[in-house]
């Protein structure tokens, strides 16, 4: 099996066990992920050996990949991150 393979495969199951625990499809998980890890490349070796979960609990605002709000609308993460600090700035 080559890396690629590799990769893909342990996307796919971490993607179904997070999914699973979290209450959200896989698919839309391993989305994240990638998101996440196009952005942050430097987590690829913990993400592989199994340290996603110490990844910041916010990560998935932290990707590059847009995704549908709850609302319907599609979000992408800067918007998300842009509206946390204004939040935060008026608290």
């Amino acid at each position: 099996m080559s890396d690629i393979q590799k990769f893909i495969s342990h996307v796919a199951e971490a993607s179904r066990i997070l999914g699973e625990h979290a209450g959200v499809g896989g698919s839309e998980t391993a989305g994240q992920i990638i998101s996440y890890l196009a952005v942050n490349p430097d987590q690829l070796d913990a993400f592989m050996t199994g340290g996603t979960f110490a990844w910041p609990r916010d990560w998935f605002e932290n990707g590059c990949l847009t995704w549908h709000a709850a609302n319907g609308k599609i979000v992408h993460p800067s918007e998300v991150r842009a509206a946390r600090a204004a939040k935060a700035g008026a608290a």
